[in-house]
C-alpha cells in the first residue's frame, strides 16, 4: 500500500492551528475581581476545562473530592454553555468558585493553549507554575509539589 497524500485527500484545507503564548513564571495572572483571594497566603490553583473536551469531562467529577483534600484555593474556569455550567454547579455542589469563560477568553485573556490546563499562582496572583494535565494523578503531583505532600 502506498503513502496517502492527506493534503490532496482533504483538498489542502484544514483547521488553522493557533499557537497560544502562555503566561510565564513571574507574570501577573488576571484573576477576575469577583474572586477574592484568601487571607492565609496559600497558593491558588486555577484549572481550565472545556465541556467539548473528553479529557476535561472525565476529570470533572474528580475535582470536588480532590480539591477538598488540599489546603489551597481553587478556581475552576469552564468554557461551555451557561445552562450546562449551571447544571454542573447544581449537580456537583462545588465548594470553590466556578467561572464561565468564552472561547476567546480562554486563549486571549487567560492564555490557555489546551484543556485541561492549570496555572499555579502565589497569593499575590503571580504565576509560579503552569502545565497541561490529563489525569487526576498529574494534578495531584502538581498540588503535592506546592503543599509538601508526598
Amino acid at each position: 500500500m502506498g503513502k496517502v497524500d492527506f493534503v490532496k485527500l482533504f483538498g489542502g484545507k484544514g483547521e488553522e492551528y493557533q499557537v497560544v503564548e502562555t503566561f510565564e513564571v513571574k507574570d501577573r495572572f488576571p484573576l477576575p475581581e469577583s474572586i477574592s483571594v484568601r487571607e492565609d497566603g496559600q497558593f491558588i490553583l486555577t484549572c481550565f476545562l472545556s465541556l467539548s473536551c473528553p479529557v476535561c469531562i472525565e476529570l470533572l467529577p474528580e475535582l470536588p473530592e480532590l480539591f477538598a483534600s488540599y489546603d489551597m484555593q481553587f478556581v475552576l474556569f469552564i468554557y461551555g454553555l451557561e445552562e450546562e455550567i449551571g447544571s454542573l454547579k447544581e449537580h456537583f455542589q462545588f465548594s470553590f468558585p466556578v467561572v464561565r469563560i468564552a472561547d476567546n477568553e480562554l486563549r486571549e485573556t487567560y492564555k490557555v493553549p489546551v484543556t485541561p490546563y492549570v496555572y499555579m499562582l502565589s497569593a499575590d496572583k503571580t504565576v509560579i507554575d503552569h502545565v497541561g494535565i490529563d489525569t487526576r494523578p498529574e494534578l495531584e503531583t502538581l498540588c503535592n509539589a506546592y503543599t509538601g505532600r508526598k
